[in-house]
């Protein structure tokens, strides 16, 4: 605000305080005084709001009675009619605060009409914030649904709530007890507009809002809203609840309300608004019981994934978590266990103190995996194998039944990836007993393996088999290696072909770089101006997207409407083989370096 003095008649106020309402229309200068409120109001509309001098140059006295001050701001709109709230709130927040000294006043003096004059002042003030604050929600409940623009002002734009429930909840914090029917009506819209949950400063003040009502009265309707809004959005529904932990009554409703509505697949949100409420272990317990009933119905398939991916997030938990564990691989069980191997590695992990549910599903798992006929990857198997360190017994008899399946079925050994055999080779050479049943096995199935170089190459390398080097099947892996890099290694002659030159866009390149000429030679006509020269410009480019696959130049020559064409093969491409065959011959001296005599 401005402050602006005057030399008026005695009549007038000695201040003319200027108040930007609807600042884009019209702009007023209030002149308060007891019994009159007279504004001055510009009526010139402009862009940017008044200047001083068109304040002075272009206006009009309007003088009225405060009795009409509330009738004349909805007349012209919701934002006058906030901008008077705030400043009566402001009235009845300065009143508020010097009632203590007003007190003591009172106690001192002698004038009790005076006394009493101050006392309907006060109440006056609450009166009028209150009536302007019913006001404010009446225009809300009638404002349409449509917004403007963004950056644009229109009479028709929605007004926000946000301020009307933050000035509606400080009335209630200076004991202006008349305005709790118009915050709660505020919290019932609130709670209808799209952004509720998504707007930052509209969260507070409901928050602040749901502190200061009857938690009866609020619970339902934002329970209403939570069991709406943990679906639609539900990080956004859990940090609202979180904000209500001074208010643990009004928190349960919605907690209650959100975990009934939520569907069960969304195990990771319920978890997390479980364990995030800490004061509330019932609730934590309703999320368990219902993801508990989820495994054991219909729909166990498309929820035991997610509950066992989420099971460390109740290791604060450990009866809730044991009892979901539980559940989890029981559900495993009846579902067939090698369809959900993930999912039992990471119930595996939970289960270190539940012996008997590791037990049962460990016994499942090796029977799951002698009697299944699909195709399974020992990498995953072995993942398994592994998380059972602490349990001998156990890591046992699900070794022995991935290395006795896999080795029992040729077509199950030959469908492994490079990865699986890499974690397989690493297992049986762990053990003396595995490797001396298994390793030639191993070996023979690598040797076969069409395509095995990279594989030869990842084995030759690994700890394990430098280390067992003397061994006969590692040395069967040496030697077939060693013929693969022996073919690699020879040097092809000289020509022009280029088997594996890729240039899709321009097949008729294409086949003159996979085949036996040196020179293309070409023509292209256009309709167009300009398109020759555009032409021109690509071609020149193939140089750049041909790759390693070949090697050439490309030049051009433009004439009106045609380009001439010249693609010539180099031998840069002949060099780059020769390249990679010394690498490789360098790559064979070291590989028939691990070879044993005798």
């Amino acid at each position: 605000m401005t402050s602006v003095p005057t030399n008026g008649s005695p009549e007038m106020a000695q201040t003319l305080t200027m108040v930007p309402l609807a600042l884009r229309r019209t702009s007023m200068i209030q002149v308060a005084r007891s019994s009159l409120t007279m504004r001055l109001i510009l009526m010139e509309k402009v862009t940017k709001g008044p200047s001083i001098a068109q304040i002075y140059r272009r206006s009009l006295l309007v003088v009225w009675p405060s009795s009409q001050t509330l009738d004349n701001a909805k007349r012209a709109g919701f934002e006058a009619t906030l901008s008077l709230l705030k400043l009566r709130m402001e009235g009845v927040s300065t009143l508020c605060h010097s009632t203590p000294g007003t007190q003591q006043q009172h106690q001192q003096q002698t004038n009790q009409a005076t006394s009493l004059s101050s006392g309907a002042t006060h109440n006056a003030a609450f009166a009028d914030a209150v009536a302007t604050l019913q006001a404010c929600v009446q225009l809300l409940e009638n404002s349409p649904k449509k917004r403007a623009q963004p950056g644009w002002y229109s009479s028709s734009s929605k007004p926000s709530i946000t301020p009307v429930l933050q000035l509606g909840v400080r009335a209630l914090k200076l004991g202006v007890v008349e305005s709790t029917d118009s915050v709660q009506k505020l919290v019932t819209l609130a709670m209808a507009t799209e952004e509720c949950l998504a707007d930052k400063e509209l969260v507070e003040a409901l928050t602040a809002a749901a502190g200061m009502l009857d938690a009866s009265a609020v619970g339902p309707p934002l329970a209403c809203l939570a069991a709406h809004r943990i679906v639609q959005q539900p990080m956004d529904c859990i940090t609202f609840i979180q904000s209500l932990s001074a208010h643990p009554e009004l928190q349960t409703w919605l907690v209650r309300a959100a975990l009934a509505a939520g569907p069960a697949a969304m195990v990771d949100d319920l978890l997390m608004m479980a364990m995030a409420i800490p004061g509330l272990p019932e609730m934590q317990q309703q999320v368990v019981n219902k993801l508990v009933a989820a495994l054991q119905g219909q729909d166990s398939a498309q929820v035991v994934e997610k509950v066992a991916a989420a099971l460390h997030k109740l290791n604060e938990s450990q009866q809730l978590q044991q009892q979901l564990t539980t559940s989890a691989a029981a559900a495993v069980v009846a579902l067939g266990p090698v369809k959900h191997l993930d999912s039992c590695i990471q119930i595996l992990k939970a289960t270190q103190q539940l012996a008997d549910t590791r037990e049962q599903l460990v016994q499942a798992l090796a029977a799951a995996l002698r009697s299944i006929e699909t195709v399974w990857q020992a990498s995953t198997a072995l993942q398994l194998v592994a998380v059972l360190q602490d349990s001998p017994k156990l890591r046992q008899l699900l070794q022995a039944a991935v290395t006795e399946t896999l080795f029992s079925s040729y077509t199950l050994l030959s469908n492994q990836t490079d990865a699986s055999m890499l974690q397989l080779s690493t297992m049986l050479l762990a053990g003396d007993e595995l490797s001396s049943a298994y390793y030639r096995a191993f070996a023979t199935a690598v040797t076969q393996r069409p395509g095995n170089y990279g594989l030869l190459k990842q084995l030759l390398e690994s700890a394990q088999i430098q280390t067992a080097l003397a061994m006969p099947e590692v040395q069967q892996l040496v030697s077939c290696q060693i013929s693969n890099l022996e073919r690699m290694c020879v040097v092809p002659p000289f020509s022009w072909h280029m088997p594996e030159a890729k240039l899709p866009s321009h097949p008729e390149v294409e086949a003159f770089l996979q085949g036996p000429d040196e020179t293309f030679e070409n023509i292209y006509e256009f309709y167009y101006w300009g398109e020759a020269g555009t032409a021109a410009s690509k071609f020149k480019k193939l140089c750049n997207s041909s790759g390693t696959r070949s090697s050439f130049t490309v030049t051009t020559s433009v004439s009106s409407y045609k380009v001439q064409v010249v693609v010539t093969k180099t031998k840069e491409w002949y060099q780059r083989i020769v390249s990679t065959k010394e690498h490789l011959k360098q790559e064979l001296k070291v590989v028939q370096a691990l070879l044993v005599s005798g």
